[in-house]
Formats: C-alpha cells, structure tokens, sequence
C-alpha cells in the first residue's frame, strides 16, 4: 500500500475514534440534566397529581366563581397541588353540591348563548324544503300527456292547423292537415319560379332521400305534380316540399329541419319569391310523439321451418315447393301474394343469406323463415293465420320443425298469444288514427 493510503486509514480510524467520544460525553451529559429534572421532591408531587386532577376537572365550569382560587398562567401546577385535608376535602364536597345546583338553576339563561345561533340555522331548511318541494307534484301533470298514447294521434290530425296558420293561402286551404307525418314549407311566386333555383333547391335536398318529396303547380288550385332534378317544368309558380318526420330509420333531427329549411329559403331567395317555414318546435314534439308509437306498433311477427340435424333441405326442392305454395321471387327472398298481388308475408333464408331462384339452384338450406310486417297488414290476424298454415304445410312437406325464434316447437297456446298481441297492436293503431295498412301506415312504417 502506498503511502497516501496508509495516511488515509488512520485519518479515517481517527474520526471514528472522535465521534464515538463525543458521543459518550454527550450520553453523560443527558443523563446529568433527565436526574436532576427528575428529584425526589418533584416526582412526590406529581405522583398527587393523579388524585387531585378529578377534581380540578370537575368544577372547571365555575371559572367564574368568586369561591375558587385563581392561578398564575405562568406558575406550574406541581407546586401548588398539595395533599387536601379533611377540611378541604369537606369544602370541596359543598363547592360541588352548590356549583351543581347553580348550574341546574342557571340552566334557562344559557341556553340563548350556545343553541341560538344553531337555532335558526336547523330552521331555515326546513321552512325551505316545503316550498321547493311544492313543485314536485306539478311536473307529473306537465309529463303525463305526453306519456299517453293517444295524444300524438290528436295533436297530428288538429296541430298544423293552429301552429302554422301560415301553410293556408289563397284560399288553399287543408294542405298540412293532408300530411299529418311531415314538416310542410312552401314557396309562392306571382311569376314563373326559375329552374335554376329549384334545381339547386332539389340537389341540395339529396341528402334527405326517402324522406322529402317536393311538388309544385303552375297557379292556385291546379293539382300538385312531383318535381324531379333535371325534370322541372317551367310554368312552376308555387312549390310545396314535405319533409318526413318519422319512419323506420328514427326521427329527423332539428339540424336535418334546419336544413331543409335553410335550402327551402335559400330557393325563395333566389327567386325573389316568399317562403313560409313555420317554427320546427311544434314539429320536434311530434316527431318524438310518433317515434314512440312507432316503437309501441312496429313488430314483425316470424317463425321458422328448421331441417334436421346433419338433414338440410335441398335447394332446388325448397324452390319448387314454395313456388307451388304461392310466393314469388322478391329481389334476396320470397313473398306471398294475394289474389290481388299484393305482398302478405315474406320467406327469407334463416342464415341471412339471399333465398333467390338462382341460389336455390345448388344451395343447402338449414333454416327458412317467415315474417309478417304487422303494421303494414289491414287483415293481420288472417293473414298471421294464412302464415302458420303455409309454415306447418312446408314443414310437412320438406320433413323438418316448425318453431319460434326461441327454438320452441310452435304450439296452439304459443299461437293464441301472438293473435292477442297482434289484437292489442291494431287497437293502438286504429286509437291514433293510423289503421293497419293504411297509406299513412305504409309511409311511417315503409
């Protein structure tokens, strides 16, 4: 080892040796001063005061007694503690029996000092809460007609005419009335509306297809023709745009009435013509009106004819049979027609697949299943019974199980039920004015 390493050793040995040292003498030191703190004469008096605290405790509420001894804050107690003798201790028994009986008497001024100001403070919400309470029973009142059923059907057939007095011009009255399910605006000019206008007018409309239809006239009185982009006459003077508020999709929102709106004016602007666009408020509320009793009617009816397991049925069979029972190839599926040719129920394939001619040709099928649009159907109870024939007819036919979307086998109580819910469904629809396979049926639920 070097030498600078041998001097730093001892340097360090040193320091260790000093602190241990100072370490001692500080020990030393400490317990000197925790004796001399701790004498005998001081530990006899603490070790009274123990038996003297109780009752120093006891009349603390007398501070203000002119019978009790007044200490120095700054004076210790172990000093002044002393043993009690036989006359303090019987002193000390009649100060407590007479400071007891001072407080029992003095008991009805103090109260003012301490509860007072809680008093009021344990009052006032109680006197509040009536009066914020009072209200509660009010706001029922103000929900409950719009939780009633039947009131959307009246407000749609008596609204527009009240809220829009406007849509009534030139003595063409009922317009609104004749259109209970859209937002109705209208452009009037005394000359020739210009193409260019009601093109743009209509291009801007594109967005909301399905759900505007806008027609116009040449003068008063004359019939309403649909205008198409690139199909508009030149002799328009008047135009009438409709704008659905509900259909199976939901309901229009306020940006899609401001909107249509803003295109329907931006149109009169163009053409230096007037516009009336009642408030969409009114319309709003019964929009919401007819989403809930959309939600309330709006259910298809299904079953399905299910084959065996490891047995799926052939396609070009299925094809031939159900051709034989009457339905009619619709796009991805089948329909059964009436006499008339008008749709009663679809049949469509159970995996979502497309049931077409085509597909049939060489496809396995698992599963079939029937539907019945229940609103869109004046005889539905005929025709839910037309169905179950025809479902029990191709199960017998391809060897397989009618069921319900449950799996269950489908069974004449089962069947009994569906009839009362569908019972049910059409007296809500005829209560608001929208029989079953109405054309305002057939719009709200197409």
């Amino acid at each position: 080892m070097g030498e600078l390493q041998i001097a730093l050793l001892i340097l360090g040995a040193m320091v260790i040796v000093a602190v241990i040292v100072y370490n001692r003498v500080q020990e030393a030191r400490f317990r000197e001063r925790a004796e001399d703190a701790f004498a005998p004469a001081e530990k006899e008096a603490l070790a009274d005061t123990p038996a003297t605290r109780p009752t120093q405790e006891r009349i603390e509420p007398q501070f203000q007694s002119t019978d009790l001894p007044v200490h120095d804050p700054e004076e210790p107690r172990a000093e002044v503690v002393l043993p009690p003798t036989a006359n303090e201790m019987e002193t000390a028994r009649a100060v407590m029996a007479t400071s007891f009986e001072g407080i029992e008497k003095e008991a009805p001024p103090r109260p003012p000092q301490v509860p007072a100001p809680v008093e009021p403070v344990s009052i006032e919400p109680v006197l509040v809460e009536p009066t914020l309470v009072e209200p509660a029973p009010v706001e029922p009142a103000r929900v409950e007609p719009a939780r009633v059923e039947p009131a959307p059907v009246e407000s749609v057939a008596t609204e527009p005419l009240p809220v829009s007095p406007s849509l009534v011009v030139q003595g063409d009255q009922g317009d609104a009335a004749e259109d209970p399910l859209s937002y109705v605006a209208r452009i009037m000019a005394h000359e020739s509306l210009p193409q260019a206008a009601v093109e743009q007018m209509l291009r801007s409309m594109i967005g909301q297809t399905g759900r505007v239809q806008v027609e116009g006239r040449g003068a008063p009185g004359t019939a309403w023709a649909t205008l198409e982009a690139g199909r508009v006459p030149a002799d328009v003077r008047e135009v009438r745009a409709s704008l659905q508020l509900v259909d199976r999709r939901g309901m229009v929102t306020q940006h899609d009435i401001a909107r249509f709106q803003s295109a329907v004016a931006r149109c009169a602007g163009t053409a230096r013509a007037s516009s009336q666009l009642p408030q969409a408020e009114a319309y709003l509320a019964r929009a919401r009106d007819l989403d809930r009793f959309c939600a309330e009617v709006d259910v298809v009816v299904g079953m399905n004819v299910v084959a065996p397991r490891g047995r799926p049925f052939v396609g070009t069979r299925v094809r031939g049979l159900i051709e034989a029972a009457g339905f009619r190839s619709d796009e991805e599926r089948f329909v059964y027609l009436d006499n008339a040719g008008n749709p009663r129920f679809a049949l469509e394939n159970q995996d979502q697949s497309p049931l077409t001619t085509d597909a049939l040709r060489s496809a396995q099928v698992t599963g079939l299943t029937l539907l019945l649009d229940v609103p869109r159907q004046s005889d539905g109870l005929s025709t839910f019974n037309q169905m179950v024939q025809v479902g029990r007819q191709l199960a017998q036919s391809l060897g397989g199980t009618l069921v319900d979307d449950n799996g269950a086998p489908v069974t004449d109580a089962g069947l009994e039920q569906i009839r009362n819910q569908l019972r049910a469904i059409y007296r809500t629809m005829e209560a608001h004015g929208m029989p079953p396979g109405s054309p305002l049926a057939g719009r709200l639920f197409g």
